[in-house]
């Protein structure tokens, strides 16, 4: 099990086109990776978001694949978010997946 500072790298799971905009993650969180994946010949794009509710707030991470691509993914990305990770995907037969950890909050 992959982890960061003794905490546990989460994943999404595989998020589909059909669920699009998914919160992923409720509350602080370190967006650490993300991938997009198209169906060969639709292209893709993946936007997380820093929300609790939807496609909406600070955008965290953008990736385009093309179509014949097949897949794009960004690992090392390291990013702070204070509410959630909210993943939006657009493109006929797209789907995405993040990892990401989550940060206890400050007391």
């Amino acid at each position: 099990m992959a982890r960061i500072d003794g905490r546990r790298i989460v994943s999404s799971g595989l998020v589909p086109l059909a669920s699009s905009p998914a919160v992923v993650a409720q509350g602080q969180c370190i967006l650490m990776a993300a991938h997009v994946y198209t169906d060969g010949t639709n292209d893709a794009t993946l936007t997380v978001y820093d929300s609790s509710a939807g496609a909406s707030g600070t955008v965290l991470a953008r990736l385009r694949a093309r179509g014949a691509d097949l897949q794009v993914g960004e690992g090392g990305i390291e990013v702070h978010a204070t509410n959630g990770l909210v993943v939006e995907l657009s493109g006929s037969g797209s789907s995405g997946l993040v990892r990401y950890v989550l940060v206890s909050p400050k007391v």
